[in-house]
């Protein structure tokens, strides 16, 4: 039968883990010639769903029958995993894991069933009266008293027996010879029962298991008694068939001889057993366990006994108390790993693990950390991916690394707890291929970052939590410190060489969280970069879906980044951009990048400080081209809501800027924006401004309220570059502080039409304003009515006279609706 589920988070992500289900014995199908045996591990699939077909509990011809599946839920992040048991019969071929309730968990094999009492059952058949009658009336009347006269030859009126009378056993002392026989019919108990004072303390009995043939059925238990004579549990278990055992349970494990409910303990031998010509023997020596072979040989039980390609640190001494230093101990257990060509190093959850300085993870290996917290004790980071001697170039150090779950904890002081106070990164990659890092928590950074991806191609850190970052520089130098820092093998970049300029490329941030720890406060930035060379990009960089509360400076920089995504991500109370594109200022480094092709959706950005919301900044030559920004909404920006710099061919559609004090859009110094379907209230100052372009569209936006200058605004840049040829249409503009649309100073050849403006509850002086040196405009179709405007206020035109009718006259309104 299929069995079918789906786990989610409370607030709707998937889960991720795994769903063990173990039947309680080997199952034989005699008539199939098949026997089944082990638990079945079914992993959640990306979306937290699983699907595994399993036997009906009640499947014909199986043997043993009448038992349940133990059901093991495993995932991460939730605090305590549920085991269970539940029953799958054949009449439901197809069952989600959610419509089953668990057996009760004391009788894991069958449930009980409430059946009529006596008394209903009186009723049923015609009684009448109540139970207290009805049970008078089963008691017969008192017979006449009588006497025994004679018994074995023994005359009355009273004849006392004795014991040899009647071939009996005496009370006390009494001594029987031959066999004892406790005869029954089969599938019945036959208790021999061992008492103190009359109460029951141990019972010996076979159980009620009914004789099939083929020596099953009427197995012997042993079972202890408490205080009071009731059951308290079995303690010895004998199957008839094959003479398997069980202590402390009646569950026998598959083809064990011995099975065991808990620890068992063995007593120290002084020297090791001779060899037995029979088999193996388990023994303790000095507190280790060792098997003795046939052959003679001695294996202890160490690591080695594990799981092929699983490594416990449990197994090579770490301890997990907090305080005892376990480096060596995991050290020894990733090395293990790494020497037997890659596997998995588990640390039990549940403890924390004290680390000294940086483990060393090395190729093909993955950490399984669900659970547990790996703490630094010294004055270092947690894990890195070489070792000190160590030199890669390109992306050909250790690689396929991943790391899964945990709370790598970095123990940065912030004045009174905590043990590191310089720069150090948490977790470090350097010179790799396909390194993932998922589900884990890193926080208390001391001056640097909790991940580093360094000359990596292909990092991904999924759905994980950056709590928590301290700058203990001493004079604030370090303010700008990214949780997850996207980076390249240069000299005081790399831990180490070679220095060979290798970008990161490939990288990917989902689902994550940033922000302050509960004791250490934000980042400086979440994810970004801050170095690089000439000719070097960061190419393909994804960040989605994050959530990012509160950074010191931008919440997302993108540093020379090329063909970027930025979107799903929500970003809160940042000290400078939410998001941010850049690139190194040619006059100081010495050489230009171009970047061009990134895409900016779907974000949420509010109460940023200062600059703009998002920012996208060329500088110069050096531009940043081609960016889509498109259906983020920002609110309460402290500067400019979107700001687009030596930008060319930046596309703005279909954002809502809401309350900024500065510019609502800005693009300025690029050719050719296209600014379409945005919305805009509550300006600073012009809602957008596109000062500086060349060419471009300006076209069904909505603006409402400027707090000062205009609705839309083009004309001569800080840096001295003029607009011109601009196409300004179907734009809806209300209480704007001056003009609904200004053309400037010196700027050439615009068109305006289609548009409407309305003074609204503003202040709004004119539809259009001109200025002076404002050449070559054509302005048509606009609609300025309702405003009580002349045609000389409705439309204060420039010296040079614009072309206010479709024929190319020129005196006012032309056609434009006053």
């Amino acid at each position: 039968m299929t069995v079918t589920g789906r786990y989610l988070t409370p607030d709707g992500r998937p889960l991720s883990g795994q769903v063990v289900w173990r039947a309680p014995a080997l199952l034989t199908f005699a008539d199939h010639d098949v026997i089944l045996g082990g638990p079945v591990t079914v992993p959640l699939d990306e979306q937290g769903r699983f699907e595994v077909e399993l036997p009906a509990t009640d499947a014909p011809g199986m043997n043993p029958a009448g038992w349940s599946y133990s059901v093991a839920e495993q995932f991460a992040g939730v605090p305590q995993n549920r085991v269970f048991n539940v029953l799958l019969p054949a009449a439901a071929p197809q069952v989600d894991i959610a419509d089953l309730a668990p057996t009760d968990p004391t009788t894991p094999n069958y449930v009980a069933v409430h059946g009529d009492s006596a008394y209903e059952i009186a009723v049923a058949h015609g009684y009448t009266g109540t139970e207290t009658e009805w049970l008078a009336s089963l008691v017969g009347p008192t017979g006449p008293a009588g006497s025994v006269d004679t018994v074995n030859g023994k005359t009355g009126p009273a004849v006392q027996l004795t014991a040899p009378d009647v071939g009996a056993v005496a009370a006390t002392n009494g001594t029987a010879t031959g066999s004892l026989a406790l005869d029954g019919p089969t599938a019945t108990y036959r208790p021999l029962r061992l008492q103190t004072a009359g109460v029951d303390r141990w019972q010996i009995q076979t159980d009620g298991i009914a004789e099939t043939g083929g020596n099953a059925g009427s197995n012997l238990r042993i079972s202890s008694r408490t205080d009071a004579g009731a059951d308290n549990g079995v303690a010895f278990y004998l199957r008839r068939s094959d003479r398997r055992a069980g202590f402390g349970t009646t569950s026998l494990l598959g083809g064990a001889a011995v099975t065991v409910t808990g620890s068992v303990g063995v007593t120290d031998l002084a020297t090791d057993p001779a060899t037995g010509a029979n088999g193996a023997q388990f023994y303790s020596k000095a507190g280790k366990a060792y098997i003795r072979q046939g052959d003679g040989a001695i294996v202890p039980i160490t690591a080695a006994s594990t799981s092929p390609g699983v490594f416990n640190v449990a197994n090579y001494g770490a301890v997990g108390n907090g305080t005892t230093d376990d480096t060596a101990a995991i050290q020894a257990a990733l090395d293990a790993a790494y020497a037997a060509g890659g596997g998995t190093v588990v640390f039990p959850g549940g403890k924390t693990y004290a680390i000294s300085t940086f483990l060393a993870v090395r190729a093909r290996t993955t950490i399984w950390a669900y659970g547990a917290t790996i703490k630094a004790i010294g004055t270092v980071g947690l894990l890195r991916n070489f070792l000190t001697t160590e030199t890669f170039a390109a992306y050909n150090g250790h690689s396929q690394i991943r790391v899964l779950g945990g709370t790598w904890d970095a123990n940065a002081n912030d004045g009174t707890t905590g043990t590191v106070t310089g720069m150090t990164n948490a977790l470090n990659f350097v010179h790799a291929r396909d390194i993932t890092v998922r589900d884990a928590t890193i926080r208390n950074v001391s001056s640097a970052h909790a991940l580093e991806f360094n000359a990596v191609d292909g990092g991904r850190a999924l759905y994980c939590r950056f709590e928590g970052f301290r700058d203990n520089s001493g004079n604030g130098s370090r303010s700008f410190a990214e949780a997850v820092q996207i980076d390249i093998s240069v000299s005081g970049s790399s831990s180490i060489g070679d220095f060979d300029g290798t970008a990161s490329k490939n990288i990917l941030v989902e689902g994550c969280y940033f922000g302050a720890s509960d004791r250490c406060g934000p980042w400086g930035r979440a994810v970004g970069s801050h170095t690089t060379r000439a000719a070097t990009y960061y190419d393909n960089v994804q960040v989605i879906g994050c959530r990012i509360d509160g950074t010191l400076q931008e919440g997302i920089r993108g540093y020379a980044w090329r063909r970027v995504v930025i979107s799903d991500n929500i970003i809160t109370g940042t000290g400078l951009s939410g998001i941010k594109l850049t690139v190194p200022d040619p006059a100081t480094a010495g050489y230009t990048l171009t970047p061009r092709t990134a895409t900016i959706a779907d974000n949420v950005i509010e109460n940023n400080a200062n600059e703009g919301a998002i920012r996208v900044e060329g500088i110069g030559a050096a531009t940043v081209a081609a960016t889509s920004i498109t259906g983020n909404t920002t609110r309460n920006s402290g500067s400019v809501g979107i700001h687009c710099d030596y930008a060319p061919h930046v596309t703005i559609t279909g954002n809502t800027v809401d309350t900024t004090s500065g510019t609502g859009i800005l693009a300025q110094n690029g050719d050719f924006p296209t600014i379409t379907g945005n919305t805009v209230r509550a300006a600073g100052s012009n809602a957008i401004n596109a000062s500086g372009a060349v060419g471009g569209t300006i076209s069904g936006n909505t603006v409402d309220t400027t707090g000062s200058n205009f609705g839309i605004f083009a004309g001569p840049s800080g840096a001295n570059i003029n607009s011109s040829g601009l196409h300004i249409t179907g734009n809806n503009i209300t209480a704007a502080s001056s003009a609904g649309i200004r053309l400037s100073t010196n700027t050439t050849g615009c068109t305006v039409t289609g548009n409407k403006v309305r003074k609204g509850n503003g202040t709004t002086a004119n539809g259009i304003s001109l200025a002076a040196s404002a050449t070559g405009a054509v302005i048509a179709g606009n609609d300025f009515s309702g405003n009580g405007w002349s045609a000389s206020v409705a439309l204060s035109v420039s010296t040079a006279a614009p072309v206010l009718d479709w024929a190319g006259g020129t005196t006012a309104p032309g056609h434009n609706r006053i």
